[in-house]
């Protein structure tokens, strides 16, 4: 379906309206020691509609792409909004004008057969298994989604929409000296279509050691010492924050609802060397993993700078938010399938990179550690964080030491970055994360190597 098929539908409707066909495609297989435990595909499409008055919106949505779901969906908003309205308590409240246009489709999604994915997978577990001969055991993952968006509304742009991404997570797993489980996980793909990224399972042989090396040494390794140190976060590490410690306190639903950032706006949360933004289909001239170029409201995508030279400037909101935060809408209002409200969501949220060399910054530390990756993370309205630490090395007198086990990081985000005393030259990108605010939505974040002081949990 399009949005000419679903644009007749809107005529004679006055009242700001959108109506949206959308398709959720997920693909999985999972291979642990050459065995097939997971081989499914889903395909879930549906009609939503939603009508905005008198202070309120009236939402409904319908699966299938009939013409009895668009219109039984249409019908249900619409009187889902007269309901609502009766008891709204901001009749007056006029949504902000958005400019009118089209959007066209940047991409197209192709389906490889499934015996073709699944005979690549079985190869690349055959090739791990035949160049590390000494692993407990393995597993690769392939996760392959893509969503497919036609847009029509009363006021704003009309869209369509393929936003495609895969990715194959990779685990490791050997046993120390005492033959406890040692793990290590990894991550290929991103953004796009499956050709973008695999053709042979070899192309990738520069990563896997790296990922095989960092599981020897972490065999290996010692506990790091509890407590506040120096640290050079990866850009792993980096992507994270910036998602979930900074990029969450920052979003209008989050700020009406009593965040810290509400109070930060024009102040210092970060060194002179942090600036963070949103980015909606462009960074450092490249397209960005996810891009975004209208949002399911019909905003037209705009980047966000939240964080420049360290002061906090503006915050990510949806069409209805935005002036009651004193900003513009900008884009970040999302769903993730056909019956969901679009929320305030990031999109590309990534730290600006400095001019530092990560090999500078190591030597310029007499005593900390490195992260490398995380595991797992949660941060709160406070910007107060914690993330499981997966994979890190000492650093002693300028050089790296040994490998450290699993352990955690925390701080407050706004008092963190003030630290940040170095910035690395190099951004790399995470496009395989899912945020779980509400709607498990897909995501990308980045950022390049920090230097900063935080606190680390220990054994």
């Amino acid at each position: 379906m399009n949005v000419d098929i679903l644009k007749p539908y809107l005529n004679g409707i006055t009242a700001p309206t959108e109506l949206r066909a959308h398709t959720n495609y997920a693909n999985t297989i999972m291979i642990t020691q050459g065995n097939i435990i997971a081989n499914s595909q889903s395909d879930i499409s549906g009609i939503f509609a939603r009508t905005y008055k008198d202070g309120v919106f009236g939402a409904s949505s319908c699966p299938g792409f009939s013409e009895e779901a668009i219109k039984t969906a249409l019908k249900d908003a619409q009187h889902n909004a007269d309901v609502m309205a009766l008891t709204s308590k901001n009749k007056n409240y006029k949504l902000p004008e958005i400019p009118r246009g089209f959007m066209p489709a940047h991409t197209k999604f192709v389906k490889h057969p499934q015996s073709y994915l699944l005979d690549f997978m079985t190869q690349l577990d055959a090739h791990i298994a035949n160049r590390y001969k000494d692993l407990a055991s393995r597993t690769v993952h392939l996760i392959e989604q893509c969503t497919t968006v036609s847009l029509a509304v009363t006021d704003g742009f009309d869209v369509e929409r393929v936003l495609p991404r895969v990715h194959i997570k990779i685990k490791l797993v050997t046993k120390d000296a005492n033959g406890a489980p040692v793990d290590i996980t990894g991550t290929l793909g991103g953004g796009g279509l499956f050709a973008d990224h695999f053709k042979n399972p070899s192309d990738y042989d520069e990563q896997l050691d790296t990922l095989y090396n960092m599981l020897m040494d972490k065999k290996d390794g010692v506990y790091a010492v509890a407590g506040e140190h120096d640290l050079i976060l990866d850009s792993a590490l980096a992507g994270i924050l910036a998602h979930e410690a900074v990029g969450h306190t920052v979003e209008s639903d989050l700020i009406r609802g009593g965040s810290i950032a509400k109070s930060c706006r024009n102040q210092r949360v970060g060194s002179d060397l942090v600036t963070l933004i949103d980015f909606a289909h462009t960074a450092l001239g490249e397209t960005v993993p996810l891009p975004i170029y209208v949002d399911d409201e019909g905003t037209k995508a705009e980047d966000v700078i939240v964080i420049q030279n360290g002061i906090l400037l503006d915050y990510m909101s949806n069409r209805f938010d935005a002036p009651l935060i004193n900003t513009t809408p900008k884009g970040n209002g999302r769903a993730f399938n056909y019956k969901d409200e679009p929320l305030v969501r990031m999109r590309n949220t990534c730290i600006m990179p400095g001019k530092d060399k990560l090999e500078d910054m190591i030597k310029s530390t007499e005593k900390g550690y490195y992260l490398i990756s995380w595991g797992n993370g949660q941060a709160d309205g406070t910007s107060e964080f914690m993330f499981g630490i997966t994979m890190g090395y000492e650093i002693k007198d300028g050089q790296l030491g040994k490998a450290i086990r699993d352990t955690t990081l925390s701080g407050v985000a706004f008092d963190m970055l003030k630290t940040v005393s170095m910035v690395g030259d190099t951004v790399k990108w995470a496009a395989n994360g899912t945020c779980g605010k509400k709607q498990p939505m897909g995501n990308a974040m980045g950022g390049p190597a920090l230097k900063c002081r935080a606190t680390l949990g220990g054994r």
